[in-house]
């Protein structure tokens, strides 16, 4: 009687335990279970209703911990880093752009280096149309944000490194399908010769802590400068000394340099070709903690565009124009007068009065 009764009630489990599973497997209940409120307005919100081919709804996913499959970039990740996760924008089955969140530990400075290396060593570049990229001082915040192309017709990525103190870095990637400002023309296109000079400048970031403010820069012919003014206790020579680090790593050598407490100068022989050399200096600005920055490339040889230079702030180079240079004046030429006689005086005898031009030809008559 007793194994009945427990077989009775094995099979009443069971049947619940079926039931069950097949109302979780109902289109109903799979609707109620996918139903999270609030990843779904996340995706919704995220979802653009723009951007996407004509007559496609774009969609978002979120990928908490993940990173996107097929990036077209291999995300570097430093040790320590923590993937935060992901957002994909889709239309039509294909990606429109992914973003990246990471958490890296370390210098910011440091951090935002090692991608920006790590993302020329696989062949992404600055965009082609002018400067428009950090070449110098970096204002902060963000530590960096940049844009590289992997070609002309796209994709292009954008970096940014956000420091935090006491905590790692957020850094975020985006990564779009399109050509973007890969191949899109840009009013302020600059001509090759100056490009190269700025980029032969690497982008100078600031030490943890140290807000930088950019007083712009610019050039033309054989020159480019970036100026910047720093907010810091740090002393000249301890800032020339953070930013002389980056320039080494870019390839540059010293050649000399001094630091005198309020000023802190050196001079660099700059990687290519060419004769280009480099100045950066620091020096004490008027007021509290504040710090002018300057770091200068220069060239004997370089030639850019007649009658232009250009100039920049924030990263946006834009054409000034130069008024013509006027003629040069003419060399003065010293001529000789003869001072003119005075005519004699009536009572003056004229073996005693000097003679003149006209007396003597008179006196030729």
């Amino acid at each position: 009687m007793r194994a009945m009764t427990m077989t009775a009630a094995t099979m009443t489990l069971v049947l619940g335990v079926s039931a069950l599973g097949m109302a979780a497997s109902s289109p109903r209940a799979v609707r109620a279970q996918a139903a999270d409120p609030v990843r779904e307005l996340a995706e919704r919100l995220l979802s653009t209703p723009f951007g996407a081919p004509a007559g496609q709804t774009p969609t978002a996913q979120l990928l908490p911990g993940q990173l996107p499959g097929d990036l077209p970039y291999a995300v570097l990740q430093p040790s320590g880093t923590r993937v935060v996760g992901s957002l994909v924008r889709s239309a039509a089955g294909k990606n429109l752009s992914e973003e990246v969140v990471l958490d890296v530990p370390g210098d910011a400075a440091s951090v935002s280096s090692a991608y920006e290396q790590d993302l020329a060593a696989k062949g992404w570049k600055p965009p082609a149309n002018g400067p428009g990229e950090p070449h110098g001082f970096v204002s902060t915040p963000p530590v960096s944000n940049r844009t590289f192309c992997q070609s002309a017709s796209g994709p292009w990525l954008s970096l940014s490194v956000f420091g935090k103190a006491g905590a790692p870095n957020d850094v975020r990637f985006t990564i779009n399908s399109n050509p973007g400002p890969c191949a899109s023309p840009q009013a302020r296109a600059v001509p090759a010769a100056v490009n190269s000079a700025a980029n032969l400048i690497p982008a100078l970031h600031s030490p943890d802590g140290v807000s930088i403010q950019m007083n712009g820069g610019g050039g033309g012919g054989g020159r480019w400068t970036s100026e910047a003014t720093a907010t810091t206790n740090q002393t000249p020579g301890a800032l020339e000394g953070h930013y002389a680090q980056q320039l080494q790593a870019a390839g540059w050598t010293r050649l000399a340099g001094r630091d005198d407490g309020a000023l802190s100068w050196s001079t660099w022989k700059v990687p290519g070709d060419g004769d280009w050399q480099g100045l950066l200096y620091v020096v004490q600005a008027p007021g509290q903690n504040r710090r002018s920055l300057l770091v200068r490339v220069d060239s004997a040889t370089a030639n850019g565009p007649a009658g232009a230079a250009y100039s920049y702030f924030g990263g946006t180079a834009q054409a000034v124009a130069i008024p013509a240079a006027p003629p040069p004046a003419r060399a003065a030429v010293a001529v000789a007068v003869p001072p003119t006689a005075a005519p004699p005086s009536p009572s003056a005898s004229p073996a005693a009065s000097p003679a003149s031009p006209s007396s003597a030809g008179s006196a030729s008559r």
